[in-house]
């Protein structure tokens, strides 16, 4: 399952150029896949969101707060 969460993160940030180098493809470690692409970008991880809206239509987007895992926590798993 961290395996999933590492790669769905490169995923999501796949237009940067460095994530589809040989490094990220060939590695199966989870713990070494966002530790790589935090050196590309500081706050690639994901949090819980909700986009909603507004009594007028306008789109919001809300951190959901509760119980998720963090990124020390997954890399520490």
């Amino acid at each position: 399952m961290c395996e999933l969460i590492a790669i769905a993160c490169l995923v999501a940030h796949g237009d940067i150029n460095e994530t589809h180098a040989t490094k990220f493809r060939d590695r199966y470690e989870a713990d070494r896949i966002l530790k790589q692409l935090e050196g590309l970008l500081a706050d690639f991880y994901p949090f819980p969101s909700k986009i909603t809206k507004t009594d007028k239509g306008q789109e919001v987007f809300l951190i959901k707060e509760g119980n998720f895992i963090k990124k020390p926590e997954l890399i520490k798993l």
